[in-house]
């Protein structure tokens, strides 16, 4: 008897051992890993994790920026949603709206609360924050400016250390640089948020407020926007300072026409010398930045500031390992090292005080823009608002509609959409 009271125990201890032992599976759904040189590094984070941690192991779904909003929707409404999902700039609301994200709450407050909390930007906390409840972890954000080729300017005979600073001066310069197989500027024209995340800052600088106060109101269409929006389409449809094909033109194809000295100037944020250095490594030192330009007759330019966040999602049945994952992903020198490498800024204070990131000119030169940095509006159905700016855009630039008819066309979609339309 006693045997075999003793052979059970001991059953019951293996079994408990060999599913203690069993690791856990989390699925990390991202866009990011999709990029070079992005994905090579985060790749190399989450192998180190997967080798440190033999008990908490990390399965990528890398899955592009086009396609990750139905992707990202088609697994959650099949309830096969992934474990961690990357929140790329502007889709907080929508994921939290949808039921998606997981309140953080709990999980912060057994890992030290506000104090926790503290550790993270201001922006960043807002950016991540519903009822001042955080339902993502901050993890980095970016700030769009004018990138322009030193060597190019040079050949067009204008000075590289005095680039355009107003709309005149920019497409004056833009004609200059239209050469033959080259362009002056590469303009997102895709249908996604990039595109449009492209365009505010030339609404805004303008004088154009996008919404009203509470954003019940949408109200882009005024006089001002449709200067500012006339004039960035005519940029490919009048003054063909911009390659053709336009609206099939994203993320990485703009950067990579860049980084081949094929557009001289285009808009991105600091993770760009990164990408520019990964698809062409011989125009390392070749380019600089500078405040996209402001309207003649404007005393500043406008610049959005954007940011990314990781969510744990309502279908992870294992939150607190994913919040350990979450807390190695986004620690200090994991910051650190996505700014190194795709200059990607901190969203942690320590980190983004650090030498190795405000020790870098390129990198103070976007940090110098946050005073005039506006925060990218927030919705719970933005990416709506931001495919009917896309239709807009590309309406207006296939010459469909007027730029006036093609934004206040958008402008009423809009409105019904803040209606609950």
């Amino acid at each position: 008897m006693k045997k075999t009271a003793l052979v059970c125990i001991l059953i019951m201890l293996l079994s408990t051992t060999a599913m203690a032992a069993k690791p856990v599976t989390l699925r990390l759904f991202s866009p990011y890993f999709t990029e070079e040189p992005t994905g090579t590094l985060l790749r190399e984070l989450v192998a180190t994790w997967n080798g440190e941690n033999p008990d908490i192991q990390i399965e990528v779904i890398a899955v592009p920026h086009s396609d990750r909003e139905t992707k990202f929707r088609s697994l959650m409404m099949a309830n096969q949603g992934p474990d961690i999902v990357a929140v790329p700039p502007g889709s907080l609301d929508n994921y939290y709206t949808s039921g998606y994200l997981l309140n953080l709450e709990p999980l912060i407050a057994a890992t030290g609360g506000d104090g926790y909390k503290a550790q993270f930007t201001e922006v960043a906390q807002k950016a991540v924050s519903v009822d001042n409840d955080w339902y993502a972890l901050p993890t980095w954000g970016g700030i769009h400016a004018l990138y322009y080729n030193i060597d190019l300017f040079e050949q067009a005979g204008l000075d590289p250390n005095n680039p355009p600073e107003t709309w005149s001066e920019f497409l004056e310069a833009a004609k200059i640089l239209t050469t033959g197989d080259q362009y002056g500027y590469g303009m997102y024209g895709y249908r996604n948020e990039v595109s449009i995340r492209e365009l505010l800052p030339w609404l805004v600088s303008n004088g154009t407020q996008l919404f009203n106060d509470d954003m019940t109101k949408a109200t882009f269409a005024d006089e001002k926007g449709i200067e500012a929006f006339t004039f960035f389409v005519e940029l490919a449809t009048k003054h063909n300072v911009v390659p053709p094909g336009v609206t099939t033109a994203g993320y990485n194809e703009v950067s990579l026409m860049f980084a081949n000295e094929q557009v001289a100037m285009y808009q991105n944020a600091q993770w760009g010398r990164s990408k520019a250095h990964h698809d062409n490594p011989n125009i390392e030192g070749k380019f600089l930045v500078a405040p996209i330009p402001r309207p003649d007759n404007a005393e500043s330019s406008a610049a959005v500031y954007v940011s990314v966040a990781n969510a744990i999602t309502t279908q992870c049945k294992q939150p607190e390992a994913a919040w350990k994952f979450l807390n190695y992903y986004t620690n200090d020198e994991n910051l650190i090292r996505r700014n190194e490498v795709m200059g990607f800024l901190p969203a942690r204070k320590a980190a983004a005080a650090s030498p190795r990131v405000v020790g870098d000119p390129f990198i103070k030169g976007f940090i110098d823009l946050f005073p005039i940095a506006n925060m990218r509006p927030r919705h719970a159905r933005i990416q709506e608002i931001n495919l009917a700016l896309a239709d807009a855009l590309q309406a207006a630039l296939l010459g469909i509609k007027t730029p006036e008819q093609a934004l206040k066309d958008a402008e009423l979609e809009v409105n019904g959409i803040l209606r609950g339309n």
